[in-house]
């Protein structure tokens, strides 16, 4: 869309106007499509290097938000709690995409598309459906026991799945180190 944009392209295309550009790229196109593939070559090369390095940082990304988390839940004062929703939404922005580049960078490149997908399918179906839904059905359970603390308590369980997915990258780390995982599949 950006080498659209730059190409001085700023309505929407239609299938039609997308074939001619397909069939006859203009000079900026052909441009734009140079820098990608050079973008790639260069991201793929550096995964190459360092993809213990984006699993291990993954693994850190989770130690470190965790208890930001586990916290900010206990936080006794407003000031506090918001203070550590910003630390820890900047610690997810920092470290979920290196998160997603080793997750990509591990698969074959055929099935970097279909492993995208398949995680984003799960995010949306596990944690933008069934967790909350899991969640409240604790604090609903647990309410007549903690009363009005019992989401705060649902939502803390509900962390323990970050030590489900540090022991998965932990276990990519091993296939890693051992050489039975490399940079695209």
């Amino acid at each position: 869309i950006a080498g659209l944009a730059r190409g001085g392209i700023a309505d929407p295309l239609g299938t039609e106007q997308v074939d001619e550009l397909r069939q006859d790229p203009p000079a900026w196109l052909v441009t734009e499509r140079e820098v990608a593939a050079k973008v790639r070559e260069e991201g793929d090369r550096v995964a190459a290097r360092s993809i213990r390095g984006m699993v291990r940082f993954s693994i850190l990304g989770i130690l470190v938000v965790t208890p930001l988390y586990l916290v900010l839940l206990n936080s006794p004062s407003l000031q506090m709690g918001l203070v550590l929703t910003f630390i820890s939404a900047f610690v997810s922005v920092v470290f979920i995409p290196t998160s997603l580049a080793a997750c990509q960078t591990l698969c074959h490149p055929r099935a970097r598309g279909t492993a995208g997908g398949v995680g984003g399918f799960l995010a949306m179906v596990v944690g933008a459906g069934v967790f909350p839904f899991v969640v409240g059905a604790f604090s609903d359970a647990w309410a007549p026991r903690f009363g009005a603390d019992s989401l705060r308590y649902a939502l803390m369980a509900g962390m323990g799945f970050a030590v489900l997915t540090i022991a998965l990258y932990v276990r990519a780390d091993q296939h890693v180190r051992a050489g039975r995982i490399t940079a695209g599949g």
